[in-house]
């Protein structure tokens, strides 16, 4: 397989939805608005998650070239209860693309014929399955009941006796379906807002330090840039290091040294605090260090989201 691990690590950076919050430097005019969390119990959305990364290694003064396209549907569906708001997701579309060093690979979890990918049959059984996160009033993560139950049961059909084969395999779905997904993505979606009220061109910024095996942090400054219709856009740039990064790339496990930018905008609800669309661009370059050799790397990620009631 081209690109076998998907990371939480990879795929925070082509998706940072981030926890924007900590000092704020204020526009002293104009009206203010309340952007926390307003979730109601029976609230029903779909969220489309994409992304297109481009890697390119340069191993003896030769570049290999990698490219990775991934598309993922989920379901949110909300409840209330004594911790917070309760959350049921559910994985409705999972399909992947990788094309690189002569090879091609496509998986799709609705695929399930007799010529379908073995990988897409293996992973068909996340079509449906659901997980249920707690997020308290300020957004924060409470608890994740049902992802490493449903991880382990992915992993109990996978017919192999090969333990290297069954390790990468894993790592791999967790970047889809782990706690680390959840964590450094789903999380970050509730809090991309201060907890108070801001201004138009007020600004803000934090440190970000995506959680699990990932290393990498990020410096991000978001800025109030308007409203309209009950919609607020904030643009965001965030300079990212991830000095102690793992990954698999070409079936093969590597360290990364990588640093960078990312841009983009956002745009969320003020109804109820959730994104409604946004999208991002990074630019990272570094080493990857593969059997005690630093080979350099550059790794450009855009991704998007997109989210509609249902």
């Amino acid at each position: 397989m081209i690109f076998k691990g998907i990371k939480s690590s990879v795929f925070a950076l082509s998706l940072t939805l981030v926890a924007c919050s900590g000092r704020i430097n204020r526009n002293p005019d104009g009206k203010r608005y309340d952007l926390s969390l307003r979730l109601f119990a029976g609230g029903r959305y779909y969220y489309t998650i994409s992304n297109e990364a481009n890697t390119v290694v340069k191993v003896n003064g030769k570049e290999v070239k990698i490219d990775k396209k991934t598309e993922l549907g989920l379901i949110y569906e909300f409840e209330n209860d004594s911790l917070g708001n309760k959350l049921k997701i559910t994985y409705d579309k999972l399909r992947v693309a990788y094309q690189g060093n002569g090879e091609t690979k496509y998986i799709d979890i609705a695929d399930t014929g007799q010529d379908a990918d073995p990988t897409s049959k293996l992973l068909s059984g996340i079509r449906g399955a659901s997980f249920v996160v707690i997020i308290d009033r300020t957004g924060d993560l409470v608890r994740i009941d049902g992802s490493n139950e449903l991880l382990d049961r992915i992993m109990s059909s996978m017919n192999t006796n090969d333990a290297n084969a069954k390790k990468l395999m894993r790592e791999t779905i967790s970047g889809w379906i782990g706690e680390d997904f959840i964590k450094s993505n789903i999380q970050r979606s509730f809090k991309l807002f201060p907890d108070t009220a801001v201004r138009i061109n007020d600004v803000w910024t934090k440190n970000i330090t995506p959680a699990g095996a990932t290393k990498s942090q990020a410096l991000t400054t978001c800025s109030l840039k308007e409203v309209n219709d009950d919609i607020a856009e904030v643009v965001m740039k965030s300079d990212v290091a991830e000095p102690n990064g793992k990954m698999t790339v070409m079936g093969h496990p590597v360290g990364s040294n990588l640093k960078g930018t990312e841009d983009g905008i956002l745009y969320a609800d003020l109804k109820t605090g959730l994104l409604t669309k946004g999208e991002t661009s990074s630019q990272m370059t570094g080493t990857f260090s593969v059997m005690g050799v630093d080979v350099p790397v550059t790794v450009n990620v855009k991704g998007k989201i997109e989210g509609k009631r249902i």
